[in-house]
């Protein structure tokens, strides 16, 4: 009953703090328009910083990152009271993946602008840094390789996205974590998220039209 309450908690406030657009909410305010309409119509932080500047998408940056961390910390603390099923430790991680992924969700598919968002790639970024750190860090490196040598963030994000579920399962067996399966299978779900997001990437990068960097 305790493990049922603390699945829908998690989902319920996940989501609702994915839905706010930092994007959207910046845009308003500086512009009175919507980001949607906008640009690629893209409601995150690379359109903001190519139709808005610098300073409305460093506010984006943050507002989008506080947001994963925040989602992310209360899903870990919802399942760390829960009790010792598994492991206190071992629920915390769980809940923190399921957090990570509703905020995601609710990040793309928000509640308070017509199920319309961003792609997810910052709030998928603090997601990671805060339920596995080391991860997080190797799968930035991996980001920011691509992107400086493709000069295309979306081969960045979807290379990354293909590699959370694979790097999170080695490093986590490399440890001898019971549950190193069923975490890669989350970390599977949320990589999902992003690459269902940049499937017209990926059709634009096959045909060669993708938008690269200061362009």
């Amino acid at each position: 009953m305790q493990v049922a309450l603390a699945f829908i908690l998690t989902i319920i406030t996940s989501y609702l703090i994915g839905s706010i657009n930092t994007a959207i909410i910046v845009t308003r305010i500086v512009a009175k328009k919507d980001i949607r309409d906008m640009g690629s119509g893209n409601a995150g932080l690379t359109n903001v910083l190519r139709t808005m500047g610098k300073l409305p998408a460093f506010f984006t940056l943050i507002g989008d990152v506080l947001k994963g961390v925040i989602a992310v910390l209360i899903g870990k603390l919802l399942f760390s009271f829960i009790g010792n099923i598994g492991g206190a430790e071992n629920l915390a991680m769980i809940g923190g993946y399921i957090s990570g992924f509703f905020a995601m969700i609710g990040h793309v598919f928000p509640i308070y602008y017509r199920f319309k968002g961003g792609k997810g790639i910052l709030v998928s970024v603090s997601i990671l840094l805060v339920i596995d750190p080391i991860v997080g860090i190797i799968l930035i490196a991996l980001f920011a390789i691509l992107v400086i040598t493709t000069k295309m963030v979306s081969v960045g994000s979807i290379a990354a996205a293909f590699s959370y579920p694979i790097v999170t399962y080695i490093l986590h067996a490399i440890k001898g974590r019971e549950n190193a399966l069923i975490e890669a299978i989350l970390a599977g779900c949320i990589g999902a998220v992003v690459v269902f997001m940049h499937r017209h990437n990926i059709k634009r990068i096959i045909n060669g039209t993708e938008n690269k960097l200061g362009k």
